[in-house]
């Protein structure tokens, strides 16, 4: 990255759908259905010794984000579990949620194949938290790509790719401290948990320049007081 914020720009545009456990009509304990559309815009420099990024999004939940609508439609076409029409009546409300987050990690290079990397982040809007972690990336490829992370699971992926072909092996896990929620609503009777942990892996394979294929797995913890297992 750059020495100062504004010569490295990244655009984010991206949809999410948070879906119950049962889909086929509202249980007693349960989340609601959620969707979201978000635009953001980010910056990536050097700072503190560690890579710095902070940015801002523009987070649009509920129904008019049209998501349910596709969901239910893309279902009843793949011959999936049909979505009850209580739990899309029943999912999150319209909203617009501006979100900041800044985030910083400092990367450790413990030798040609190895490197550690720690990181902190701070976000406030849609959710407000505060995280902390690491991810380690084992193997020759990808060690000198620009990292950014998933926001869902935390996997991290490449917004720049590195020189090198090859495979790569990260895993990685991490803490947040919660405070509110926008897609558990206190004032339907939802409460989000204090605390969350992630714990993630994955294997990037760089076939070549400009090609690259990732798969990885992520655990979540319970989100909201209640909820019987994470996920």
């Amino acid at each position: 990255p750059p020495d100062r914020p504004g010569p490295l720009l990244e655009w984010r545009l991206r949809t999410e759908i948070i879906a119950p456990v049962a889909l086929n009509g509202p249980r007693a304990v349960d989340r609601p259905y959620a969707t979201s559309l978000s635009l953001g815009l980010h910056a990536h420099w050097r700072a503190l010794g560690g890579e710095a990024a902070a940015g801002a999004d523009l987070v649009v939940a509920g129904p008019q984000t049209g998501l349910g609508e596709f969901m239910d439609r893309a279902h009843e076409r793949l011959g999936a579990q049909d979505i009850d029409d209580a739990v899309l009546d029943g999912q999150v409300g319209n909203g617009i949620h501006p979100t900041l987050l800044a985030s910083w990690a400092r990367p450790m290079r413990l030798s040609p194949a190895l490197t550690l990397r720690p990181f902190a982040e701070l976000q406030w809007g849609a959710e407000d938290l505060a995280r902390a972690g690491a991810d380690v990336i084992l193997g020759g490829a990808a060690q000198d790509a620009l990292w950014l992370r998933d926001v869902p699971s935390g996997q991290l992926y490449q917004g720049i790719e590195g020189s090198t072909t090859g495979l790569s092996l990260v895993v990685g896990a991490d803490w947040a401290a919660v405070g509110s929620s926008a897609w558990l609503p206190e004032d339907r009777g939802f409460a989000a948990e204090d605390e969350r942990l992630r714990a993630r892996a994955g294997v990037h394979w760089q076939v070549a320049p400009g090609t690259a294929f990732f798969y990885g797995a992520a655990w979540l913890s319970p989100e909201f007081v209640g909820q019987e297992e994470g996920q």
